[in-house]
């Protein structure tokens, strides 16, 4: 078991019918805190990220990356990192909170919530290209 916040279920199932657990938490000593993955039934927890503002992971539908959120540069932004670990892609760069990424059912586009205009609105963004529109 392993204690954390903001689960998100893997959407590829492995052999035993159940995919991984992305959620932000620490380890056993609450420290080392960022997206953490550990296999279902709470088995292997791997630490996927490093900053402890790290949260609100996404699954994209092919189960092969993670959105979430970060705090990191000072400011809520969405980042994007591969499922087994590697880089991580900084999506958005602006002064306004960046929230709640969520996938397409195609994995092309994410949407998520912005004040980036003064008011709270949804806005979709092409992965791939990183252009948004409200």
């Amino acid at each position: 078991m392993a204690f954390g916040q903001m689960p998100a279920w893997s959407p590829v199932a492995s052999a035993d019918g159940a995919g991984p657990v992305a959620y932000h938490g620490c380890n056993e000593h609450g420290d080392e805190c960022g997206v953490w993955v550990m296999k279902a039934g709470g088995f292997s927890p791997a630490r996927l990220t490093t900053d402890p503002s790290d949260t609100a992971p996404a699954w994209s539908p092919d189960g092969k990356r993670v959105a979430f959120i970060s705090a990191r540069s000072g400011n809520w932004e969405l980042y994007l990192i591969d499922a087994a670990g590697g880089k991580e892609t900084r999506l958005t760069d602006n002064r306004a909170v960046d929230v709640a990424p969520t996938w397409s059912p195609n994995g092309k586009q994410l949407a998520f919530l912005s004040n980036r205009e003064g008011g709270w609105a949804i806005y979709i963004m092409t992965v791939q290209s990183g252009r948004f529109r409200k």
